[in-house]
This record gives structure tokens, sequence and C-alpha cells, in this order.
């Protein structure tokens, strides 16, 4: 819900970044080569 008289907007604000509590993200493109020389994925980076 906006409040016109200020343009502010209700609500929960998102930083965009994932908290402690957290359980889960979403990875996108998880097979993406991170680091070119060794071969290693956005995934392979996740799971260690």
């Amino acid at each position: 819900m906006a409040d016109k008289a200020n343009g502010k907007t209700a609500g929960k604000r998102s930083t965009g970044r994932a908290s402690a509590t957290d359980e889960r993200i979403e990875l996108t493109h998880p097979d993406r080569e991170v680091y070119p020389d060794s071969g290693r994925t956005k995934q392979d980076v996740a799971d260690y």
C-alpha cells in the first residue's frame, strides 16, 4: 500500500541478501564456471 503524501510503501523491505536464518537460496546458472582455470562452477562453490 502506497502512502501518497510521501511516496513510501508499507511492508517488509528486501535487501536482496540472504540472512543467516534462510534455509535455502535459489542458485541461478549453477553450471556456469566461476573459476575457468580449475573448471569450478557456481554449484561447486555453493556446495563447498
